[in-house]
């Protein structure tokens, strides 16, 4: 049965919490001077829905790019109307595996890249890619250009959830790639398949191994 999910257009957070509690009985504790209270911050709404939607991000006019696990792009306006984006990398959508993270690039009002992570079909074992590509808009529809694989996994396969999340530093000088070491039970750094960092979106960084 296909999944559906509901993407909320919502104010954000500056920073989200994830707390894994192996108690169920446990009790949170306010360790800041707020009190608690029922009355929420923000106000959510429905705007779209998706088939297993993965990840997205906000353009600087407040429209969405968002990802579908089997391999899709939309440009979501802030009303809901979604526009699939062309020229997206064909994926091996299987398990946790399939189009992944995706990022804006701190100079996209002048560059209009994305950044984004994927699997991609190999002989018999998948692999897990980060590219970055030109986002073009028109009147007509919108579609990816000048696409570019800046890292690419080796050797393919592994197994296990490929992690692939992006982010930028606050100066926008470099991006980090994590890259999760199958099985192993925890993040590694420091080696090819560990977390990647450079200068971004210099195009020396992508030259970096």
């Amino acid at each position: 049965m296909r999944l559906n999910r509901t993407i909320m257009a919502s104010v954000l957070v500056a920073a989200t919490a994830f707390t894994s509690l192996t108690d169920a009985n446990a009790q949170s504790i306010n360790a800041g001077e707020r009190g608690e209270s029922t009355v929420r911050p923000f106000t959510s709404r429905a705007i779209a829905e998706f088939d297993r939607p993965w990840a997205l991000a906000f353009l600087p006019d407040g429209r969405m790019v968002v990802t579908e696990k089997l391999g899709k792009i939309f440009l979501v306006t802030r009303t809901g109307q979604k526009t699939e984006v062309g020229h997206v990398p064909v994926v091996a959508a299987a398990g946790q595996n399939g189009l992944l993270d995706i990022a804006v690039a701190p100079d996209f009002p002048t560059s209009s890249r994305l950044y984004f992570t994927y699997t991609e079909p190999g002989d018999n074992r998948s692999r897990l890619v980060l590219s970055r590509a030109t986002l073009a808009i028109s009147d007509s529809g919108a579609s990816l250009s000048d696409g570019k694989v800046i890292w690419q996994q080796s050797p393919s396969g592994g197994g296990g959830q490929p992690g692939g999340i992006i982010a930028f530093d606050p100066a926008g000088l470099h991006l980090f790639f994590d890259r999760w070491r199958p099985h192993a039970g925890k993040h590694r750094a420091g080696s090819r398949s560990g977390a990647r960092k450079g200068p971004a979106p210099q195009p020396r960084w992508e030259r970096a191994r």
